[in-house]
């Protein structure tokens, strides 16, 4: 099993589209949005030339809100080898067209594009390219917009409403007094006079963790100010595993990264209800 990470965008298009499209009065700004997209991905050739190989859009296959597609790059790499009758490195004068790819699947009603990361192709590189392609492909103000997915969560909402299954707190000592909401626990990092602390609590056998006791609650005080170098709480929101930290990370999902198109498609739907839960965020 090889494991991925999915990450989740939204997308806005802006601009004019009644010009790249043929004119249909009954058309909605939402139809002529999925038009445009579903001929971008669909695009021969060339999409973008990155600074270590060029871009090209794969396979597409449709659903009926969602289409799944490929999308990565071709790069070229000069191999070094051994001579053995010269005794020396040299390269090779034939190099080697290698190539990578991501999965995607492009949600019309939500808005959403999802995608994995693979080998050379990070979650940045991903929207950069998809957006560079698209932006280039059309004239005018015509442009995509692509935002990360970040979870709004707060950390008082998880820790007071929600099963919290792992914390894990980076503190450093307070100077020159501690505040009262985590003056016991300043106290004992100072005592060790320790230059920072790394606190870990996870919860046994699936039980929920105590956020009440008041080691891990003046933890969570402590981590929300300047001396707290970071957090991560893992807990349970109506059945999906979500992570809140510090420093605010896009929302991500580890999966066993899927061979085929078809293998996306049996986790879209539990991959565009996460991405869901994240839209409708009340704490």
């Amino acid at each position: 099993m090889v494991d991925t990470t999915f990450y989740f965008a939204r997308y806005n298009v802006k601009g004019t589209l009644t010009t790249l499209t043929e004119y249909d009065a009954s058309k909605s700004r939402a139809d002529r949005e999925r038009e445009v997209l579903e001929r971008y991905i669909r695009t021969d050739g060339e999409i973008a030339e990155g600074e270590n190989g060029t871009w090209y859009f794969g396979k597409v296959e449709p659903e009926q809100n969602y289409d799944l597609g490929k999308f990565g790059k071709v790069y070229s790499e000069e191999p070094t080898t051994y001579d053995k009758e010269e005794g020396d490195f040299v390269e090779d004068t034939a190099p080697n067209q290698e190539a990578d790819y991501s999965m995607f699947l492009l949600h019309y009603e939500d808005n959403l594009l999802i995608y994995n990361t693979k080998n050379r192709i990070g979650h940045e590189q991903f929207l950069k390219y998809f957006s560079e392609g698209f932006n280039s492909r059309h004239e005018g103000d015509v442009s995509i917009e692509l935002s990360k997915m970040h979870n709004t969560d707060s950390v008082e909402w998880v820790v007071n409403q929600k099963r919290v299954r792992e914390a894990s707190f980076e503190l450093e000592p307070s100077n020159p007094s501690s505040h009262p909401d985590w003056e016991n626990l300043d106290e004992e990092i100072q005592k060790m006079l320790a230059k920072r602390l790394s606190l870990m609590a996870e919860s046994k056998d699936g039980a929920n963790l105590n956020m009440d006791e008041e080691l891990l609650e003046q933890a969570v005080e402590m981590a929300q100010t300047r001396y707290g170098l970071d957090y991560r709480i893992v807990y349970d929101d109506n059945g999906y595993a979500k992570t809140v930290t510090k420093h605010r990370e896009p929302v991500q999902k580890g999966e066993e990264r899927p061979d085929t198109l078809g293998g996306l498609q049996a986790r879209a739907g539990e991959l565009i209800g996460y991405a869901r839960s994240f839209m409708n965020q009340d704490g």
